[in-house]
Parts: C-alpha cells; sequence; structure tokens
C-alpha cells in the first residue's frame, strides 16, 4: 500500500488590520500584519489555530478565522469548528495559497461597536452637513463624503461646494482642534 503524501499549501493570515467597505459594497483588508502558515489537508481546526497563534505571537483564546469564497469579496465565511475548515481546505485544495483573516473576540462586556460620525452634523457655527460614503481613514481620523445642507449656496465645487470630504479626527489626536469638520472639495 503506497502512502500518498497530502498536498501542502501556503495559507496567508492577515492579522491586525481592519475591512473598509467600497462603494460597490466590496470588502478591502487595510494595514495590519501578513504572515505564511502552512497549510495541509490532514490538519485540524485547533493545530491551524495554534499555528497562528505561535506565527503571531498570540493565544488561540478569542481567535476568529474568516475568508473569503474565490470571486466573492462582499460576504466573509467564519471557520468556527473543524467541518468548516475542511470545507474551507477543500475549496482551496486546488490552490497554491488562500488568504484567511485572524480577528480577536472582543472581552465579554467591551464594547466592539466603531463609532462612526452622525448622519448630520454640525460644530458651533459651521454650516450642517449631511455625512455620506466613506473614504478612507488613517491615525488622525477618518474621511467621509458630505453634503452642505444649509448656508443657502448650491455650488458644487470650490469653497462653499454642495460636496465635501470631512475629516473627523479623534478627540486625541494632535491635529485636532474640537472645531468644525474640516472641508475639502471632492
Amino acid at each position: 500500500m503506497a502512502i500518498v503524501p497530502s498536498k501542502k499549501m501556503i495559507a496567508i493570515c492577515q492579522y491586525g488590520g481592519d475591512f473598509d467597505t467600497l462603494d460597490d459594497g466590496l470588502m478591502n483588508y487595510i494595514g495590519g500584519e501578513a504572515y505564511a502558515v502552512d497549510l495541509d489537508e490532514n490538519m485540524q481546526l485547533s493545530g491551524f489555530k495554534q499555528e497562528i497563534a505561535e506565527t503571531i505571537n498570540s493565544t488561540v483564546d478569542g481567535m476568529i478565522l474568516k475568508y473569503f469564497l474565490l470571486g466573492n469579496k462582499k460576504n466573509l465565511i467564519t471557520v468556527s469548528k473543524d467541518k468548516d475548515f475542511q470545507r474551507m481546505v477543500n475549496y482551496y485544495k486546488e490552490a497554491d495559497q488562500l488568504e484567511v483573516f485572524i480577528m480577536k473576540e472582543a472581552p465579554p462586556g467591551k464594547n466592539t461597536e466603531k463609532k462612526q460620525p452622525a448622519r448630520r452634523v454640525q460644530v458651533g457655527g459651521s454650516p450642517i452637513y449631511k455625512v455620506e460614503r466613506k473614504l478612507g481613514k488613517g491615525g488622525f481620523g477618518q474621511v467621509f463624503v458630505g453634503r452642505r445642507v444649509s448656508s443657502g449656496t448650491d455650488r458644487i465645487s470650490g469653497p462653499g461646494a454642495t460636496e465635501v470630504a470631512l475629516k473627523f479626527e479623534h478627540k486625541n489626536s494632535k491635529g485636532c482642534s474640537y472645531g468644525p469638520p474640516y472641508e475639502w472639495q471632492v
């Protein structure tokens, strides 16, 4: 009886970043680190998690694994038991690599909901802005498309533009002055 070696593939394990949803509903992973972890068809979920934990210098406690199906960047698939893990491995068995996203479950009682700016904002005597889609984020805050809904102007470019980019800074950022949202033309 011949022993057939199991096929190995590489799992590109993304850790420490965030997902951003684009206008078309596709998800994009931003930031964090990427690690390569060997994966074979005979591995179990617990062994894979342990390998990841050792690679990223963490523990398996609260570790959540997710992945995308090929051609579908709108729905993340959660791997929570061995059956899910085997389904993922079988789905990608013809591929040389797959991308896995590692997340940590929040401790009980911890609020993980990310703060989003209000739908309409006004600071002090600034115009009122309707906040629309997110353009991006960085260390100092987040940038959204906004529209002026006050000030009596219908301009679409330049100062007083109807559609603008609004930067919402974190209260503890070095550049925060607690003034009106910063505004640029989109």
